[in-house]
């Protein structure tokens, strides 16, 4: 619960370094600034989702409407995982592990309600709505890279 109030200069300063944190892990060198432009366009957009569905105090709403409090990871949700398991999860195993092992345990908590992984789980309701079960290469692929917060959670 936050008591403190927000002030918007410094909530938007924030934001700006955060970004040029997450964008300045890859370093583009060319003359050519529309092509910058479109690569750092493109890597923002890996960062959109998913998103995050925890509560700050780590609480978050399972698919049953039970909730899990003071969880020790970040839940994530708007899982569409059949458009990005072959390009941007890869990606974040690269640019931000410590999500990929909170996305994981996130797919593992939707897991223990549904007794199936999420196939395109949209602010923490399963949709169904695309083909393939494209939670299990992510989960390998991880596991692959020797991620060792996996082992915790298999």
């Amino acid at each position: 619960l936050r008591t403190e109030s927000i002030n918007f200069e410094e909530a938007h300063d924030q934001a700006q370094e955060d970004w040029q944190k997450t964008l300045n892990k890859i370093q583009v060198s060319t003359p050519i600034d529309s092509l910058k432009e479109i690569f750092y366009s493109a890597l923002y957009h890996t960062q959109l989702a998913p998103v995050t569905f925890s509560d700050s105090n780590g609480d978050f709403r399972l698919e049953n409407d039970s909730i899990v409090r003071n969880a020790d990871f970040t839940a994530y949700s708007t899982l569409s995982l059949w458009d990005t398991f072959r390009a941007e999860q890869p990606l974040l195993t690269l640019m931000e592990p410590e999500r990929v092992t909170d996305i994981i345990k996130s797919m593992l908590a939707y897991y223990q309600v549904n007794q199936k992984l999420p196939v395109w789980v949209l602010y923490g309701n399963e949709t169904n709505t695309m083909t393939g079960y494209h939670s299990i290469p992510i989960i390998a692929e991880a596991f692959n890279k020797d991620f060792t917060a996996i082992d915790e959670v298999l």
